[in-house]
């Protein structure tokens, strides 16, 4: 995937000296939902008991922007993700043992990451102020770091561990949609930028999943990570 993103580039610098190259920089934010195909209370594949998406995922971040035509852009998206969900451990507070576990109502969880997303955009609708690109790109993401609170059934609040699901520390995929883009000035846009990314991993690690990239050509596996996004930002070419 590396490869293909620097022959993208690599074909885009051979316009250089046909074009005028604007450089530009981007800032937005918004909302993800992830999932993959787990159906039931695990809400991710391997993930016991219950667990619901209680409160939104978002995202935020800025971009660099090399514009080598009217038409045709090349970005580089550097985003902090998050995704969150709360884990029930007595729903029904049936279970009201001594043991620690036996003793926790629920637990709120937030994975963050970071995000790299070489993308290309080509230009397919342009009115008046207003641009319509198509993107398509690769995502690489890295763990950073793991946020818990845990409720216990005395209403007791704790930043300890309990849920130890091993949750993928990098993983990869393709991602692509749409820019949407309405210029202010020559220099200045806002931008919305919905988008779907298709990871090659699971959310968490499983030691049984099948990474061989012919099996995945010919099979594509279902609990493979997917991702939507919609993005608001802004723009400016220099």
């Amino acid at each position: 995937m590396i490869k293909l993103f620097f022959v993208v580039i690599l074909l885009s610098t051979t316009l250089l000296g046909h074009s005028q190259v604007q450089f530009g920089v981007g800032f937005s934010m918004g909302y993800n939902k992830s999932f993959d195909g787990t159906t039931g209370p695990g809400l991710y594949r391997r993930m016991p008991l219950e667990n619901k998406n209680n409160f939104p995922d978002y995202n935020f971040g800025a971009d660099g922007i090399l514009k080598i035509k009217d038409w045709l852009r090349v970005k580089a998206e550097l985003h902090y993700s998050n995704l969150g969900f709360t884990r029930y451990w007595n729903p029904d507070l049936s279970n009201p043992g001594t043991g620690d576990i036996k003793r926790i109502q629920e637990s709120k969880v937030a994975v963050s990451y970071m995000d790299f997303s070489p993308k290309a955009e080509l230009r397919f609708l342009k009115l008046g102020n207003f641009d319509a690109y198509a993107s398509l790109g690769f995502q690489f993401e890295f763990k950073s770091g793991k946020w818990e609170k845990t409720t216990t059934l005395e209403g007791r609040e704790t930043d300890d561990d309990y849920v130890l699901d091993d949750f993928n520390k990098s993983q990869s995929g393709v991602v692509g949609g749409l820019l949407l883009k309405y210029n202010i000035t020559p220099n200045w846009a806002v931008t919305l930028s919905p988008s779907y990314t298709y990871f090659f991993d699971p959310l968490i690690f499983q030691n049984d999943y099948d990474h061989d990239i012919d099996t995945w050509l010919l099979n594509l596996n279902k609990y493979d990570l997917k991702r939507y996004t919609v993005n608001i930002g802004v723009e400016y070419l220099f």
